[in-house]
């Protein structure tokens, strides 16, 4: 049953983008709604309610709502995943990725044969909840939710607040709202106009401006769809920038249109009789906002004795705890009573490192040994975090993290080795250096230091002499001696020559000389079955 739905919902979909993309954004707040979160309900029960909110809000247009596959593809571009992203602090930074102005949350729940459906509108620029409402559905299966998440958007497009400005003057007033920001011929309306601005004195910050009403309009045609004509019913000389700003009706010509009734649990508790109870609501800990069908009623601990008898959802929410949705009776002359702990929203951060074995510290607390397999800490508060490897002889890593609830967040910290030092020894000295054919600032004997770990070739020059080169393995944090015995190209050409004639001595020959020339002469101690012969050089000169 539930597939049956997605092709409607597709079509729908398509029908609200082709909407959007005549009408006029002019006035309109660029809204993002993320997926809703699933409890006690299957996902895709979720993904299909939050799928319908979408096609909904965009039909209404009284907001420009970003399609889902082009929220998924800028957050895909910034490393985020959206199909992850259901709580509202992950929700808010997303969205302030996505450009938008507002952000929608919602969360599909079940308890017992009672679905509840409840969506926050979000503010990004305050980053406070500018209102929250809910459906509350009775004996509903889930495959029939989707019918249903009409009536949630209107309350939510109800709330929210129309604002036009008053763009020319004459027998009739020109504003700059139309047809596609909902509202319709024959609506009224209040125009304002702003007065004084209201300062702190000590930071120059406007606490508020005062506002007065100029009159009374109402909507008689429209101008295309971005302007309506209005007739004036009250008040006098009005001026181009007063403004109107009230919130709206959503008009539905008829619910059988493809649209069911809503249940008596769907529907706002009666106030016809006009029977008040009472309310006492405390959680630990205190300040959580506290929601009666989506009216807010401050913050915990709460007591309110003007609260109209009824069957009401109640929502309970604090930043970094996990919500408490549950059914309240008020009762006339009874007091409901209600005392609850909340529960922090958790998440857990897995941590793996290149190479492995490095000890890990969370907020710098140490907390293990890195395996091949990671490290998981679970049971972590919402919140950022920052986490750091260290290991012998290579440099510390450290990156922040976010924890979201419910989610599991995987980090990466790659080491990178500590250099060592070679040093350069030859005979004679004064040679060039060169590691990896890059020439060095020192001659021999020289250090160099800050050399990479691992295999390097050393050469060394000097003129006249030969040219040398050997390979040298350098280890962090050590300094390895390489040693150098330079050859005389002239001499070393004269060996090559007479090769036969130069058979090898032992270090330990005694040296005896003579006036023109010197000889190297036999150990005393060969015999002639040794086969070993002195070598004499004349130098000259």
């Amino acid at each position: 049953m539930i597939k049956a739905l997605i092709k409607p919902i597709l079509l729908s979909a398509v029908t609200a983008i082709l909407y959007l993309s005549s009408a006029s954004a002019d006035n309109l707040p660029k809204v993002a709604v993320f997926d809703f979160e699933a409890d006690n309900v299957s996902k895709q029960t979720a993904l299909l309610a939050s799928s319908k909110m979408r096609t909904e809000l965009a039909n209404q247009g009284r907001m420009i709502i970003l399609e889902r596959n082009e929220m998924d593809k800028i957050l895909t571009e910034q490393g985020k995943n959206l199909a992850e992203c259901t709580q509202e602090g992950c929700a808010v930074q997303l969205g302030q990725l996505l450009d938008a102005e507002k952000i929608i949350i919602g969360r599909v729940s079940r308890t017992g044969k009672r679905i509840i459906v409840m969506a926050k509108f979000i503010d990004l620029e305050s980053g406070k909840i500018d209102f929250a409402k809910d459906i509350t559905l009775d004996e509903v299966g889930e495959d029939k939710l989707t019918d249903y998440i009409s009536a949630l958007a209107d309350k939510l497009s109800t709330e929210l607040v129309l604002i036009g400005s008053i763009i020319e003057v004459g027998n009739e007033l020109l504003l700059d709202i139309g047809e596609s920001a909902g509202i319709r011929i024959g609506d009224r309306f209040t125009v304002k106009r702003e007065g004084r601005e209201i300062k702190n004195p000590q930071t120059g910050e406007v606490l508020a401006r005062e506002k007065s009403d100029v009159g009374q309009v109402e909507v008689t045609r429209f101008i295309g769809e971005k302007v309506c004509a209005c007739k004036i019913l009250s008040g006098s000389g009005y001026k181009i920038g007063d403004f109107i700003e009230q919130k709206g009706e959503v008009r539905r010509e008829s619910s059988s249109a493809g649209q069911p009734a809503l249940t008596p649990a769907a529907k706002a508790p009666t106030t016809a009789t006009k029977n008040y109870g009472s309310v006492n609501i405390i959680t630990n800990p205190a300040g959580a906002s506290l929601y009666l069908d989506g009216a807010e009623y401050g913050s915990t601990p709460v007591r309110r004795d003007d609260i109209v008898t009824g069957d009401y959802t109640m929502v309970l929410h604090k930043e970094g705890y996990v919500d408490i949705v549950q059914g309240l009776t008020v009762q006339s002359g009874r007091t409901a009573d209600v005392n609850v702990s909340l529960v922090k929203q958790m998440g857990s951060i897995k941590v793996t490192s290149e190479p492995v074995g490095a000890n890990v510290y969370l907020d710098g607390n140490y907390k293990g040994i890195s395996a091949s397999t990671g490290l998981k800490f679970d049971y972590l508060a919402v919140g950022k975090y920052k986490v750091k490897a260290e290991l012998e002889k290579y440099y510390t890593d450290e990156k922040s993290v976010d924890v979201y609830y419910n989610q599991t967040a995987s980090i990466n910290l790659t080491l990178k080795p500590k250099p060592g030092s070679v040093f350069v020894v030859s005979t004679p000295g004064g040679a060039d250096i060169y590691l990896d054919n890059t020439k060095q600032s020192g001659k021999t004997p020289f250090k160099i230091s800050e050399a990479s770990t691992g295999s390097h070739k050393v050469k060394v020059y000097l003129d006249g002499y030969r040219t040398e080169e050997k390979s040298v393995t350098v280890e962090a944090e050590k300094t390895t001696t390489i040693r150098f015995e330079l050859y005389n190209k002239r001499v070393a050409k004269d060996n090559e020559s007479n090769n036969n004639m130069r058979p090898m001595l032992k270090k330990e020959n005694p040296i005896i000389t003579f006036g023109g020339f010197i000889k190297l002469q036999l150990s005393n101690n060969l015999t002639p079955n040794d086969n070993e012969y002195s070598d004499v050089l004349w130098i000259l000169g």
